[in-house]
């Protein structure tokens, strides 16, 4: 890419950003390392990062790249929320995951499924059920990811009768 000039063409360089975070072989120091050639990256290649780096070793480094997003000037959408949330269920940060649950609202977000999904699942990761329950207590519609979250999340938190309650509610369809 750096002979034929293609670090200038973003699609191109979005392409094996993706392929190098999507590999099951880590090559997310390389899709770091394009990043650090472009000048102008987009959402896509910031959410890519964002992504990569939540299920890395070095979780925390999903806000860096979110900040630089930001600084870039362009704003996350539903796509960006879902795995800072995840690097701070990663991290098993309470606080960092309250300030990107502040982020979602700001922008916008907390209505959306996929972003609700994953606040339910890193607040009960991080250990509180309570904000967990109230953020699925305010969904608009549930899939299974959503119950499963919680009912993860309660048996995760030693709450067994309450994830089975929640079990049998959701396989009678009543909420």
């Amino acid at each position: 890419m750096l002979r034929t000039h293609l670090f200038f063409d973003v699609f191109a360089a979005s392409r094996l950003i993706a392929f190098c975070i999507g590999s099951s072989t880590n090559l997310l120091h390389y899709a770091i390392r394009v990043v650090s050639q472009i000048q102008n990256p987009n959402l896509f290649i910031c959410n890519a990062l964002i992504r990569g780096c939540s299920t890395s070793e070095n979780p925390e480094n999903s806000f860096h790249y979110y900040i630089k997003a930001l600084r870039f000037g362009l704003l996350p959408d539903n796509i960006t929320h879902p795995f800072l949330v995840k690097a701070c269920a990663q991290l098993e940060s309470t606080a960092m995951g309250m300030q990107a649950h502040g982020q979602i609202i700001k922008h916008g977000f907390e209505q959306d499924c996929y972003v609700q999904n994953s606040l339910v699942h890193m607040y009960a990761t991080v250990g509180d059920i309570k904000a967990a329950r109230r953020i699925f207590q305010r969904m608009c519609r549930f899939d299974i990811v959503s119950w499963t979250c919680m009912i993860a999340g309660y048996h995760r938190c030693g709450d067994v009768e309450s994830a089975r309650e929640l079990f049998d509610r959701m396989r009678r369809g009543i909420w």
